[in-house]
């Protein structure tokens, strides 16, 4: 049996699979994919949603789309690269890789982009007076490149040396040569654009040209001033026509950048908006259709795990509640196949009721207080009730009837295990010489407290 759901694996050429495409959003990439293919002045435009939303599955399958339209697509992520020193190095290093892929490196374009990169890398490292440069990041220039732009540390540090003085002229004599080095740079691109992907005939007959769509993604997940690089660099160095960037990001944490590099009393919204033209979001912030879409990916999980009806729609109940995203829903759903391959051996010497067994993963996934009161046998009903938002579950289901029925039982005050309404359930304790008022402290100490998954 699985405790882990595999890892959603999407090749560059897969485009939207119905297998992977779990949350039927082929529809919306196909029409975002329209959209950048027809417009030639640059873009920049921010796919947002918050973390465990499934962004980088759809932008993986997108790009891919993309790609089978004929579109030069480059996938970089933003979060595996913040080691590096230079955002315009990672970026432009990414460039000259996808023209390489594409055999164009002996074309003119591609050898004039080299020498204009070398020569405005220059440039923008000496005017951030940046001195180290990782050769790790300049694996996609030749030989004379890479020395020129190793060059600068030892300029630098023989500016440093100088007066006062001379260095301020140097500096003053520099500024117009290294403003047409960056233009020279920004022309070399756009001639390089122009000689990747394909060029499509349009309805006039009229040739046109492909755009680049260079996605980043992990944006909201790297370092404050690598993000906050990569932004500046995107706007002032690589927008040229035909070239799109699209960010895969939660923006509210990318506020949260700029706010750590330019203080807390910053608009952060207002300074981002300089930098995009437009957001996009995910398919699925409406009540019917997030909902859809959690129960398509509960079936996913379901599919590559082991558990318990009950406790399943126990989780899909809570995550609809609270509004989860499905990262929160995976870890809650992971802690839940943990425990039941922990105590699968024996069934009889552990007592696991699904809808305690759920709720205790729940808690531990996203409540760790509560967890502790119930670990120590002091948490109410009133608390699991608020923290579950049962009074927000469906009425008409006998099964959430029944999971909110097993937490009163258990957690509830003045409860009669003779009545009617309860011997059921107290029937159930008969083999494991439990009580009624254990049962949550039990479960919580000897099944779902023996492992921990890390946070991300």
């Amino acid at each position: 049996m699985r405790i882990f759901p595999p890892a959603t694996d999407v090749g560059d050429e897969e485009g939207f699979s119905s297998e992977k495409d779990i949350f039927k959003r082929a529809e919306f990439g196909k029409s975002l994919a329209n959209l950048v293919s027809i417009v030639e002045d640059p873009l920049v435009i921010v796919l947002d949603g918050p973390w465990g939303s499934g962004k980088t599955t759809f932008i993986k399958m997108w790009a891919g789309h993309l790609r089978s339209m004929g579109h030069p697509v480059i996938y970089f992520d933003a979060f595996a690269n913040d080691y590096i020193d230079d955002a315009f190095i990672a970026i432009a290093g990414e460039v000259i890789a996808q023209s390489e892929k594409e055999k164009k490196g002996k074309t003119p374009a591609h050898k004039k982009f080299l020498n204009t990169a070398a020569r405005a890398g220059r440039a923008i490292l000496r005017s951030g007076t940046k001195i180290g440069v990782k050769a790790a990041t300049l694996g996609a220039l030749d030989a004379a490149d890479i020395a020129e732009l190793k060059s600068v540390a030892g300029d630098l540090a023989s500016e440093a040396s100088s007066k006062s003085d001379e260095y301020v002229k140097s500096l003053l004599s520099r500024q117009g040569s290294d403003r047409k080095s960056i233009e020279g740079f920004r022309s070399a691109l756009s001639e390089l654009v122009g000689s990747l992907g394909e060029r499509l005939k349009a309805e006039d007959k009229a040739e046109r040209q492909l755009p680049l769509i260079f996605i980043v993604d992990e944006l909201d997940r790297c370092k404050p001033p690598f993000a906050l690089e990569l932004l500046e660099k995107i706007k002032h160095v690589f927008s040229v026509p035909n070239v799109h960037f699209v960010l895969v990001s939660h923006l509210a944490q990318v506020e949260n950048s700029v706010r750590f590099g330019y203080g807390q009393d910053i608009d952060a919204r207002t300074y981002l908006q300089k930098f995009y033209n437009l957001i996009v979001h995910l398919p699925g912030d409406g009540k019917y259709e997030s909902e859809r879409a959690l129960r398509k990916f509960l079936e996913y999980l379901n599919n590559h795990l082991t558990f318990d009806r009950a406790a399943i729609e126990f989780i899909e109940n809570v995550a609809s509640a609270h509004n989860m995203t499905f990262r929160t829903v995976e870890r809650m759903a992971v802690y839940l196949s943990l425990s039941i391959a922990f105590t699968t051996s024996n069934k009889q010497r552990w007592y696991r009721p699904p809808p305690i067994l759920a709720g205790l993963c729940v808690l531990k996934a996203v409540e760790p207080n509560l967890f502790q009161k119930a670990k120590s046998g002091v948490l109410t009903f009133a608390e699991a009730s608020s923290a579950f938002k049962f009074a927000e579950w469906p009425k008409e289901s006998s099964a959430a009837e029944r999971s909110i029925k097993w937490w009163e039982f258990a957690l509830g005050q003045n409860i009669d295990a003779k009545t009617e309404e309860w011997r059921g359930f107290a029937h159930t304790l008969w083999d494991f010489n439990i009580e009624r008022e254990d049962v949550v402290r039990v479960v919580a100490n000897t099944v779902v407290d023996r492992m921990t998954i890390p946070q991300e």
